[in-house]
């Protein structure tokens, strides 16, 4: 996103929202594959709701970035 818009702009809550869920994002895929191949109950029921905190994240910079596009605002 930033090369199509011309660089990073740091002063937005949206660039730091965005940087927080993919950096979240990226524990999560590699938590998921420990947990899938250890297999253990427990620690995928923890993973379960780690995985539901992390998509809700996900969606602030989602939703945020898709209604200020439509809407024409900067974040």
């Amino acid at each position: 996103m930033g090369e199509m818009f011309g660089g990073w702009d740091w002063s937005s809550w949206h660039a730091w929202t965005g940087a927080a869920a993919f950096i979240l994002m990226a524990i999560h895929t590699l938590w998921a594959s420990v947990v899938v191949a250890r297999r253990d109950e427990r620690w995928l029921q923890v993973f379960h709701h780690y995985s539901l905190a992390v998509w809700l994240f996900w969606l602030v910079p989602f939703l945020g970035g898709m209604f200020a596009g439509m809407f024409g605002r900067e974040l």
